[in-house]
């Protein structure tokens, strides 16, 4: 083994989270990547598959922007779909709704 600078505490810390955080029945795991690229701020994203649970969903916007934050806002994430905004914040601490494309990801089981 070799050196570890972890406490007994730390190292059962850490084995606690995995074992909190895992996904159960791994062989079961489905990852669905897609992209939105309609002019919609707001919309829902269908998934390809259906999955068994409520997925864990993943956004990221595809914006190069330096002076302007945007950011994609999910919400009722059901097996099926999910909701989504997109808002922006200028420079001047102004939120707007805006069109900006994104990538998703989903994951979670499937039967």
């Amino acid at each position: 083994m070799t050196n570890c600078n972890f406490t007994t505490n730390e190292v059962d810390t850490k084995l606690k989270n995995l074992e909190t955080n895992k996904i159960e029945s791994a062989g079961n795991l489905h990852i669905e990547r897609g992209q939105k690229t309609s002019s919609d701020a707001t919309g829902t994203i269908n998934f390809t598959t259906d999955f068994t649970s409520t997925p864990f969903v993943f956004c990221q916007v595809e914006d190069d922007s330096t002076s302007i934050l945007k950011t994609i806002t999910v919400s009722s994430v059901t097996s099926k779909r999910f909701l989504f905004t997109c808002i922006q914040v200028d420079n001047t601490g102004t939120v707007s709704l805006v069109s900006s494309p994104f990538f998703y990801t989903a994951i979670g089981e499937i039967a």
